[in-house]
C-alpha cells in the first residue's frame, strides 16, 4: 500500500465527489434516472464533504508535520500559508460571482455576501477550508504533543460539545458567526473534529505496517458503517431519504458523522490499494491526480459547469441530450485548462497564480 503517491488521488477524488453531489440531481430532473435511484446516489455522495475534510486533515499533517517543531516554527509556516489562505478567499469570491449569474436574485445582496454578511448558495465549504488551514498548524503542534488516547478524547469532546451547542440553539440563532461555527453551512467545529481525526490517522499511519493498517482501519470502517446503518434504522423509518436530503447535516448528527467517516476510511483504503495497479486504472489515477494537485481551481471551475445550460439553449434543437453533451464538452474543456495549469505549475512558471494580487497578500 503506497504511503504517499495516492494523496493527490485522494484529494482529486474528494473534488470529483463534490462535483457529483452538486450535479447528480440534474439527471433526475431531466428524466435520465428515477427518483429512487437519485435518493440512493445522493445519500452516497453525501460522503463528499466528510471525505474532503478527512483527506484535508490527513494530507495537511503529512505535508506540514515535519515543519512544525514548536511555537517558534509558526511565523515562518504562516508566512508560507498566507498566500494559500488568500487564494482560498479569492476562490470563494469567484464562486459567489459565478453563482450570481445562476441565481439573479443574489445580485441585490452580492456585496453583503462577498463580505460574509450573508451566505452564498454554494461554495461555503471554502469558508470552512480557509478557517481550517488557518488553524491547522496549531492543531498539528497540539497533535504531536499528546498521545493517541488524549487526542481521541479531546476530539470526541470537541465534536460532542459543538454538536450540543448547535443542536440547542439551531435555527433560532440568526448569527452568521454562530451558524459558521456550530450549525449549518459546513459548521466549523463539528467538521474540524473530522479533520483532526484525519491528522490523527496520518500521525499513526507512518508507524503502522500495511497489514496492520488494513486490519485496524478496515475493522473500524466496517464497525462504523454497520453500526450507523443499524442506528439510523432504529431512529428513522426513512433514513435513506433523510440522508439524501441532508436532514442530518445541520448540525451533523453523530450517526451521520459515523457513517460517512466509516465510508471515507473505506474509500481511502480502496484508493490506496488501487493506486498500485497499472493499465487503465493508472490512467484514471493520472487524471484524478491532476485534479487533486489543482483542487482549488478544479472546485471553482466546477461551478462554471452551470453555463452548459444557457450554452445548450443556443443550439438549434434544444433537448436534454444536447444539455448533457454540452456539459461533458465543457467539463473536458475545463479539464484541459487544469492540465495546462498543472504543467505550468510543475515547470515552475504557472500563468494562474494571481500574481497581480500577491502584493496585497504579502503585506
Amino acid at each position: 500500500m503506497s504511503r504517499i503517491t495516492w494523496l493527490d488521488t485522494g484529494r482529486g477524488l474528494a473534488i470529483i465527489l463534490l462535483i457529483f453531489a452538486h450535479y447528480i440531481g440534474a439527471l433526475e430532473s431531466r428524466g435520465i434516472i428515477s427518483e429512487e435511484v437519485l435518493n440512493w446516489l445522493k445519500a452516497f455522495f453525501r460522503i463528499a464533504t466528510p471525505y474532503f475534510i478527512l483527506i484535508f486533515g490527513f494530507t495537511f499533517f503529512i505535508a506540514y508535520s515535519r515543519k512544525v517543531d514548536g511555537l517558534s516554527s509558526m511565523p515562518s509556516l504562516y508566512q508560507k500559508l498566507k498566500v494559500r489562505i488568500f487564494k482560498i478567499f479569492i476562490a470563494r469570491e469567484m464562486i459567489v460571482l459565478i453563482l450570481a449569474f445562476r441565481f439573479p436574485e443574489m445580485m441585490d445582496q452580492l456585496f453583503t455576501i462577498m463580505i460574509y454578511q450573508q451566505f452564498a448558495k454554494g461554495g461555503e465549504i471554502l469558508t470552512f477550508y480557509l478557517m481550517a488551514v488557518a488553524l491547522a498548524p496549531l492543531a498539528i503542534l497540539w497533535m504531536k504533543r499528546v498521545n493517541t488516547s488524549t487526542a481521541l478524547v479531546s476530539i470526541f469532546s470537541l465534536y460532542i460539545g459543538s454538536y450540543a451547542i448547535g443542536l440547542s440553539f439551531g435555527a433560532a440563532d440568526n448569527s452568521n458567526l454562530f451558524r459558521v461555527l456550530f450549525y449549518n453551512v459546513y459548521p466549523f467545529f463539528p467538521f474540524f473534529a473530522l479533520a483532526l481525526i484525519g491528522m490523527l490517522i496520518a500521525k499513526d499511519f507512518r508507524s503502522l505496517s500495511n497489514l496492520t493498517v488494513v486490519k485496524v482501519y478496515g475493522s473500524l470502517s466496517a464497525f462504523l458503517i454497520i453500526g450507523s446503518i443499524i442506528g439510523f434504522n432504529l431512529i428513522d423509518d426513512q433514513p435513506l431519504i433523510k440522508l439524501a436530503l441532508a436532514k442530518y447535516k445541520a448540525p451533523p448528527h453523530p450517526l451521520y458523522m459515523s457513517l460517512y467517516l466509516g465510508l471515507s476510511i473505506a474509500v481511502t483504503m480502496l484508493v490506496a490499494v488501487l493506486s498500485q495497479f497499472k493499465g487503465w486504472i493508472a490512467k484514471i489515477k493520472s487524471v484524478v491526480d491532476t485534479i487533486g494537485r489543482n483542487s482549488l481551481a478544479s472546485y471553482v471551475l466546477h461551478y462554471a459547469l452551470y453555463f452548459s445550460v444557457p450554452l445548450a439553449a443556443l443550439a438549434p434543437s434544444h433537448n436534454k441530450l444536447v444539455e448533457v453533451f454540452t456539459f461533458i464538452l465543457l467539463m473536458i474543456l475545463f479539464y484541459l485548462l487544469i492540465v495546462i495549469r498543472d504543467e505550468q505549475k510543475r515547470n515552475g512558471h504557472s500563468i494562474w497564480q494571481f500574481k497581480f494580487l500577491m502584493p496585497i497578500a504579502n503585506r
